[in-house]
């Protein structure tokens, strides 16, 4: 499935996760640094906008996609590479979530 953000455009869509797996995956709205990370892989970038009302859409080409959230962590700031990393591995542990 296409992962991506939106917020007034749509951008940085990211095909990382695995249909009938789990997946962590890291979603920063902050213009045109935005990025969608999935399993510590290489994160996909762009600019989504900054209409408020921002979403994360999953789909599987055109239409919604079926899928299961285990936990949503939302955080006031960005996060570096690093801190983004320490979180992803905490969620795998938590849900042995295979990176």
């Amino acid at each position: 499935p296409r992962i991506g953000l939106y917020a007034g455009a749509a951008a940085c869509e990211n095909s990382g996760a695995a249909i009938g797996s789990y997946a962590v995956g890291c979603f920063l709205f902050n213009g045109a640094s935005s990025l969608v990370q999935i399993n510590a892989g290489t994160a996909t970038t762009g600019n989504p906008g900054t209409t408020s009302g921002s979403t994360v859409n999953l789909s599987r080409e055109s239409v919604g996609a079926d899928f299961q959230v285990k936990e949503v962590i939302i955080f006031s700031a960005a996060h570096t590479a690093a801190q983004r990393a320490s979180v992803q591995q905490w969620l795998a542990l938590r849900h042995a979530i295979s990176l």
